[in-house]
């Protein structure tokens, strides 16, 4: 991660976003003292999750109450605990 002043960033904003998009992190900083972390956005995930075959879903869309217990029950079952 490149540690960049305030100052440098304002002077160099195009050197430093052609950095972003190559993937560079960069460390904001002022009076030396890091402030912010600046990231390149990530590509966005286009998959999708179905939801509705989920247990804890199936449950409550079923019209049962799903306690604590039982949810705890159906994350034990999901892991492979039982």
């Amino acid at each position: 991660m490149k540690p960049v002043s305030v100052r440098e960033l304002r002077n160099e904003f195009p050197k430093l976003a052609s950095s972003l998009e190559e993937g560079e992190k960069i460390l904001l900083t002022r009076h030396s003292k890091p402030i912010a972390k600046v990231t390149p956005i990530q590509e966005e995930i286009t998959e999708t999750v179905d939801w509705s075959t989920s247990a804890a879903f199936q449950l409550t869309r079923s019209g049962q109450v799903l306690s604590r217990e039982r949810g705890e029950e159906v994350l034990a079952e999901y892991k492979g605990d039982c």
